[in-house]
């Protein structure tokens, strides 16, 4: 049971890093980036630098999103059953 938790969760950490490098799984087409000045919402591929989205089209300065991030919490969540189960299996209680 330990071995199936420890290989579920491993995989659950492989779609949420995968999800965060990429972006394509759980972020919507809803426009996160804001501009008070031009009073505009903008997704990341319609910014000029979308390694930096800090600027809209126009060049003002962008707020950033807020929120909570579950990618975080979703990893932390995954690696600490991971490490939890891999010491039960070096231990031998794993079974």
């Amino acid at each position: 049971m330990i071995i199936s938790a420890t290989l579920g969760a491993t995989l659950i950490l492989l779609v949420v890093v995968a999800e965060a490098c990429s972006g394509f799984l759980w972020h919507d087409d809803a426009a996160p980036f804001h501009c008070s000045i031009c009073d505009l919402h903008f997704a990341r591929w319609e910014l000029q630098s979308r390694r930096r989205p800090s600027l809209c089209p126009h060049g003002h300065a962008l707020d950033r999103p807020r929120g909570f991030s579950w990618t975080i919490a979703l990893s932390t969540a995954c690696l600490t059953v991971v490490g939890a189960g891999v010491v039960q299996i070096v231990a031998g209680r794993g079974a």
